[in-house]
């Protein structure tokens, strides 16, 4: 499980906004990152994780190094929870609705 983790490591080239990124992140698991694709988004502060924008192992290791000595503690923006995600799909099917002729 991911809360029995000491660290993600996400080295992916490119990415959306994984799910399994927001689950680490929600159980407080470290996290080490590519910084590519949405990624960034969510990882905005050292206390979420550790970008790497070089993907080589040398900057990995060095990511990793450096989140094992920042206490992590950081809670989800609440755009990413799924209340707030609920809420946006919601406001963009609104949005695409025909809007109703209402003149008499």
């Amino acid at each position: 499980a991911i809360a029995n983790q000491d660290l993600l490591l996400m080295c992916s080239d490119h990415e959306g906004l994984p799910m399994t990124l927001l689950e680490a992140v929600a159980l407080n698991t470290r996290v080490v990152a590519h910084a590519v694709g949405g990624i960034p988004e969510l990882i905005d502060s050292a206390a979420m994780g550790c970008l790497v924008k070089e993907h080589t192992a040398e900057a990995y290791a060095d990511g990793i190094c450096r989140s094992l000595q920042i206490e992590q503690h950081a809670e989800i923006a609440p755009r990413f929870t799924h209340i707030g995600c609920a809420q946006a799909h919601m406001k963009l099917y609104q949005s695409l609705l025909p809007v109703p002729d209402n003149r008499s």
